[in-house]
């Protein structure tokens, strides 16, 4: 399943969530990856709706994180950033493959 984007409270990107129980909510789960070096704003539920993508994007933000009771929800401006497992696991099998660890 690919990544959605779309424009929303907290700007215009990915919208993604660390409660399954939220994602389910929305559509179909899919387990996502970001990369750990990340750079995250924090907003809170005042600043829905009055989230500067481009303005974000300048400052060297690759989204925002909102903490909830139940995880965090987070928006990435540029979904090429996020990996699904699936994706990873072709990454890692092109590499394995173009690697000879046999030393033959």
């Amino acid at each position: 399943m690919p990544i959605k984007t779309g424009v929303s409270a907290f700007g215009e990107g990915s919208y993604l969530t660390t409660s399954r129980a939220n994602a389910k909510g929305f559509g179909g789960v899919v387990k996502a990856y970001l990369p750990q070096n990340i750079k995250l704003k924090k907003v809170f539920d005042l600043d829905a709706y009055q989230v500067n993508t481009k303005q974000l994007i300048k400052e060297g933000f690759d989204g925002v994180k909102l903490d909830t009771s139940q995880g965090q929800n987070i928006t990435i401006f540029d979904p090429s950033k996020i990996k699904t497992k699936s994706q990873l696991t072709d990454i890692f099998n092109q590499a394995k493959g173009k690697t000879n660890f046999g030393g033959k």
